[in-house]
């Protein structure tokens, strides 16, 4: 996959960098992501775990702020999405961006019982200032990005949420809260 990261963070952001292509010690993230803003429609969700560690292409935003919520994210070059966006000033100044290399895209999923789907809102995006830890929801032209991309559906999308499911029946209640409503309804707080 073509590395596209532009050398200003005001410039274009493409979907920052496959997880092939990033050094070993760029995976591994601490365990707090901060929100100043928060999350759009939930501004109050500020402070979130992003889990597995390391982080390396898809998992889940805890919210260590409302323990029970809990977001799937994934990396848009996972999910073969090619983004190209420019963040305007307010959004690289919010960031605290020096440089467009320590900017990081994560896409919001949503996950569907009933047709089965798993949908990425890509419209939404989080963009995390990787090395600060910093992070950003932006909005970006739905006509471009969709708020509901399917990624997966049917017998794929149900084996995927049935495995979910089972990991989370299998974990301790202490370890993993449970879902919150607002955190896996499409448009709710993504």
């Amino acid at each position: 996959m073509e590395n596209n990261v532009p050398a200003s963070p005001s410039q274009r952001v493409a979907g920052v960098l496959p997880a092939a292509d990033r050094a070993p010690e760029e995976h591994s993230i601490p365990c707090e992501i901060y929100f100043p803003q928060g999350l759009i429609g939930c501004p109050d969700w500020q402070r979130f775990q992003l889990t597995p560690e390391p982080f390396e292409a898809c998992g889940e935003l805890l919210s260590l702020d409302h323990p029970g919520i809990g977001l799937m994210v994934a990396d848009p070059a996972w999910l073969r999405i090619n983004y190209h966006f420019e963040l305007d000033e307010d959004d690289v100044e919010a960031l605290r961006l020096t440089r467009a290399e320590d900017a990081r895209v994560l896409c919001i999923l949503t996950l569907h019982r009933d047709p089965a789907a798993i949908m990425a809102n890509l419209a939404g995006p989080l963009i995390i200032n990787w090395p600060e830890r910093l992070g950003r929801q932006v909005i970006l032209d739905h006509h471009s990005y969709p708020l509901r991309a399917p990624v997966v559906t049917g017998e794929a999308a149900s084996a995927v949420i049935a495995a979910l499911a089972g990991a989370d029946r299998e974990t301790p209640e202490s370890a993993a809260p449970p879902s919150h409503p607002a955190a896996s309804q499409p448009g709710k707080g993504a």
